[in-house]
């Protein structure tokens, strides 16, 4: 439901959320919470009204996360106007007009940013449970007005120890194992797992060794070979611009694939081509040697 100037409440917020995810029966830990993570970020990309392309993403990630998925800088929070416009001195009405407008716009922004941390805050604590979400409750007791992203390291601080060594061995996952058979997406997934690890961590990543590790990791496929070398030809080179580069290589990839499979040379055609090539090969080699064995007798 809409009210002053347009806002929306938390409650019709909620409304758009995906479902919740299983609650988790055992203890907490950074690996369970930044699977909630997820899907609090599903939840805060579903309020599109002032016009952001990513929804409220910035009130369940932080900068560095923010980063991985759009090349915009991340949002400031909206500074709260009061409850009321105030003129300039000597205003005309034309310029109070446009003061009000201009009010009522941050007025929304900045309530629906608020309203947007308290339907986050709640479904948080619902996929908490009861129990673990009155330790939360307890702790953050203190805190003013708290925002989600307050609320989640607090939970973090609380249930989400790393050591050094694990640590350590997110970061290796930065640059495992892929390949293009398993798609783009996972790949972005794959280093999202890593980054929102090392974040948690409070061991960020810095962006360009993440372009750099998914770089790594496309190339050592040999799969987009010409893809890459076009890529290194760009004048600007960022996560984002490699991200949309590969995607289009993926699909113009698939494109060609399936055109060619259309007309009978697709993947699996060349696979049993290769294979008669094999057989074909053989057989003669076969028959050679009989015809030196015979001719020797």
């Amino acid at each position: 439901m809409t009210s002053l100037h347009g806002t929306t409440d938390s409650a019709t917020m909620t409304l758009a959320f995906p479902s919740m995810p299983t609650m988790h029966q055992g203890p907490q830990t950074l690996k369970t919470l930044l699977l909630l993570q997820q899907h609090m970020m599903n939840c805060a990309e579903t309020f599109l009204v002032d016009g952001r392309p990513r929804g409220y993403l910035s009130l369940a990630v932080g900068a560095a996360l923010y980063a991985l998925f759009t090349a915009d800088p991340y949002p400031a929070r909206t500074v709260d106007p009061g409850p009321r416009v105030i003129y300039t001195v000597a205003a005309g009405q034309l310029a109070q007009k446009n003061q009000e407008a201009n009010f009522g716009i941050v007025y929304r922004a900045h309530h629906n940013e608020k309203n947007m941390d308290q339907a986050l805050i709640q479904r948080f604590f619902l996929c908490l449970g009861p129990d673990k979400a009155q330790d939360l409750r307890d702790r953050i007791i203190a805190i003013i007005n708290p925002s989600f992203l307050q609320v989640r390291d607090e939970a973090v601080a609380m249930w989400g120890h790393t050591t050094p060594s694990s640590r350590s061995a997110n970061l290796k996952t930065l640059e495992g194992p892929w390949h293009a058979t398993e798609g783009m997406a996972r790949l972005w997934r794959n280093i999202q797992d890593t980054v929102s690890f090392a974040v948690a961590a409070q061991a960020p990543v810095p962006l360009q060794q993440i372009t750099d590790a998914a770089l790594l990791c496309i190339n050592r496929t040999q799969c987009y070979k010409t893809a890459y070398l076009a890529y290194r030809q760009l004048a600007v080179q960022n996560y984002q611009v490699l991200k949309a580069h590969f995607e289009q290589a993926e699909r113009d990839q698939a494109e060609v694939e399936d055109e060619a499979g259309a007309h009978g040379y697709g993947m699996h055609a060349t696979e049993a081509a290769d294979c008669a090539l094999q057989q074909s090969v053989a057989e003669r080699c076969r028959g050679s040697r009989r015809a030196h064995i015979h001719c020797s007798r």
